[in-house]
């Protein structure tokens, strides 16, 4: 499987294994209750940051969990 991941705005984090469940619900809660969430992400290099989420200002956030197989092509039919 490929690699988990966050993205906020225009940048992307990777999520380590042993804290996605963490992840995602601090996400969530800081979007439906604009807080801040503290999360323990991962930069380009995999090494471990710590990444503040200001759900009162985010737009959105896309969270890639790597669940299934992406398509190979889309057909614009």
């Amino acid at each position: 499987m490929g690699r988990k991941r966050v993205i906020i705005a225009q940048t992307e984090w990777g999520i380590d294994d042993a804290n996605v469940a963490d992840v995602v619900a601090k996400i969530k809660s800081a979007m439906e209750n604009g807080t801040v969430a503290e999360l323990a992400l991962l930069d380009g290099a995999d090494r471990q940051v710590t990444v503040y989420l200001n759900g009162k200002v985010a737009l959105s956030v896309v969270v890639d969990l790597d669940l299934g197989p992406k398509p190979t092509e889309i057909s614009g039919g």
